[in-house]
C-alpha cells in the first residue's frame, strides 16, 4: 500500500501535486452529452482548450498550466466521457464526432466563443474534428502526436483496442512506460492512481465502446485532408516526441503533408508520446509562441517593464572570417551577459554552400560558424544554453545527432527540432541558431 505523501512532494508525473498555477478552479460540468470535470486556470477572452488522449484525463495538462496563463491565456482542461473524473458507462458517444460534440457543449455552456484548442493524441484528433465542424470559433490547433490525420489500419487499430480494454494493473505499468522516453518517470503512485481511475465504476464499458470504435470506426473519421480544405484559415501547429512509439514519430512526415500549408512541425527531442508531460519546458516555449502569434498578440517573451530596461551594454557583433549577412541583420547580439547567435548555415568565408546535398557535412560546417561565433563574444559550446535547428526534411535528424554530439560534447542545451519547407540559401538543407552565456 502507498505511504501517506507530505504536502508539496512530488510523487511523480502522475500524481497530484503543488505545480498548477494559482488560483485554479476544479468543477463538475454537465452538458447534454453528460458530466465531466473542468479543470480552470487564468482568465480572459483568449481561451485555450487542452484535450487528452485515450486512458488520460485533464490533471495530464498540469504541468503546462502556468505557462500558458502566464503568458495570458484562460485555460480550460476537460475530462473526455468515460475519462478521468467524467461520466463513465454506457449512454456517450465514444466516437471522435461524439467527443467533439462534447467539446462544443461545453464552449457553449461556458459562454466561450472563440478559442484555441490543444490536443494530444486521441485529443489531437478530436481537436482537428473540431477545427474542422467550426472554423468559426476555433481559431488555431496544436496537435501533439494526434491521431486521425493519416490511416493506421486493421492491425494497428486492432492493436489499440487490445491495449485500451487490457486494464490490469501490470498491463498499465506496461503503457505508461511506453508511453515516456524516460521509464524512470513512471513512479509506483502514477501506476497505483492510473489503475484505480481507470478501473473505477463504468469505466470497463466506456473503455470497450472506444475499443470497438477503434478497432471499427476510426480510419473512417480521418480528418488531415478535410481539415486542409475547409479550414484553411485555421492556424495549426503539429508537434511530436523524437521517440514515440504508440503514435510513432514516422508518422510525421505524412501527417505534415495533409495539413493546411504553412503548419510547422516541431519535434520534441528525448520524448515520447506526451512531450507536454516529459519535456514540459521544450514543449511549452514553442507551444506558447505559436498560440501568442496565432491570436496576433504581443510576444509573452516581452513584457512591458523590458522597455524600461537600459540597452547601453547591447552590442552588435559581426565575426570576421563568417560571411556577409544575406540581410539586415548581425553575426551576434550580446545583451546583459547573453549571446543571441543569428542562424548558422553551411557557408564559407565567400558565402558559397558546403556540402551540397550532404545534410552531415552541412551541419558540420554550420557549427564550426557557431564555434567561430561564440568564440568572437568568448563563448563555448559549453556555455549554449538553447539552440533552434531548422531542417527541412525532419528525418536527417538521427544523421545530424552524431555531429552535434561531436561539438557539444556532455553539454546537453536546451533544443528544438523544427521542420520547414526551404531555407534563404538555396540547396541550404539544415540551420541552427543559439543563444548563449556570455563568460565574464
Amino acid at each position: 500500500m502507498n505511504q501517506p505523501v507530505p504536502s508539496g512532494t512530488r510523487r511523480g508525473p502522475g500524481a497530484p501535486g503543488p505545480r498548477y498555477p494559482q488560483p485554479v478552479l476544479t468543477y463538475p460540468l454537465t452538458v447534454p452529452s453528460g458530466t465531466t470535470r473542468v479543470i480552470e486556470a487564468g482568465d480572459g477572452d483568449d481561451v485555450v482548450v487542452l484535450l487528452h488522449g485515450v486512458g488520460a484525463r485533464a490533471d495530464r495538462w498540469r504541468e503546462n498550466l502556468a505557462a500558458l496563463t502566464d503568458a495570458g491565456f484562460h485555460v480550460y482542461a476537460l475530462d473526455f466521457p468515460g475519462h478521468g473524473f467524467a461520466q463513465k458507462g454506457i449512454g456517450p458517444d465514444y466516437s471522435v464526432r461524439g467527443f467533439a460534440q462534447f467539446v462544443r457543449e461545453v464552449l457553449d455552456e461556458l459562454g466561450v466563443v472563440s478559442t484555441a484548442v490543444v490536443g494530444t493524441s486521441l485529443g489531437g484528433h478530436v481537436a482537428a474534428r473540431l477545427a474542422v465542424d467550426e472554423p468559426e470559433r476555433v481559431t488555431a490547433v496544436v496537435l501533439v502526436g494526434p491521431m486521425g490525420l493519416v490511416p493506421v489500419g486493421a492491425d494497428a487499430r486492432q492493436a489499440l483496442a487490445d491495449a485500451v480494454v487490457d486494464t490490469g494493473r501490470d498491463r498499465i505499468a506496461r503503457k505508461l512506460r511506453v508511453l515516456v522516453h524516460d521509464d524512470g518517470l513512471v513512479t509506483e503512485s502514477w501506476i497505483e492512481e492510473e489503475w484505480r481511475i481507470n478501473n473505477s465504476g463504468g469505466a470497463a464499458e466506456s473503455m470497450a465502446a472506444l475499443a470497438a470504435y477503434f478497432a471499427e470506426r476510426i480510419d473512417d473519421d480521418l480528418v488531415g485532408g478535410e481539415l486542409a480544405a475547409s479550414a484553411p484559415d485555421v492556424r495549426c501547429l503539429l508537434v511530436w516526441g523524437s521517440d514515440d512509439v504508440l503514435v510513432p514519430t514516422a508518422l510525421a512526415q505524412p501527417a505534415l503533408s495533409v495539413l493546411p500549408p504553412g503548419t510547422e512541425l516541431v519535434l520534441i527531442e528525448a520524448a515520447g508520446h506526451a512531450p507536454y508531460l516529459e519535456r514540459p519546458d521544450d514543449f511549452n516555449r514553442p507551444v506558447v509562441d505559436f498560440l501568442t502569434s496565432a491570436r496576433g498578440r504581443l510576444s509573452p517573451t516581452h513584457r512591458p517593464e523590458e522597455d524600461q530596461v537600459s540597452i547601453a551594454d547591447r552590442r552588435e557583433v559581426r565575426v570576421p572570417g563568417l560571411a556577409e549577412p544575406l540581410s539586415h541583420y548581425t553575426d551576434v547580439v550580446v545583451h546583459q551577459g547573453v549571446a543571441y547567435v543569428s542562424g548558422c548555415i553551411a557557408v564559407d568565408e565567400e558565402g558559397q554552400l558546403v556540402g551540397e546535398g550532404d545534410v552531415v557535412a552541412q551541419t558540420r560546417q554550420c557549427l564550426l560558424n557557431m564555434e567561430r561565433a561564440l568564440r568572437a563574444v568568448g563563448s563555448t559550446f559549453g556555455d549554449v544554453l538553447k539552440v533552434t535547428v531548422f531542417l527541412t526534411d525532419i528525418a536527417d535528424r538521427t544523421r545530424i545527432n552524431p555531429v552535434r554530439q561531436e561539438f557539444f560534447g556532455e553539454a546537453r542545451p536546451a533544443s528544438t527540432l523544427v521542420q520547414i519547407s526551404a531555407l534563404a540559401l538555396p540547396g541550404a538543407a539544415v540551420e541552427i541558431e543559439a543563444v548563449a552565456a556570455v563568460r565574464s
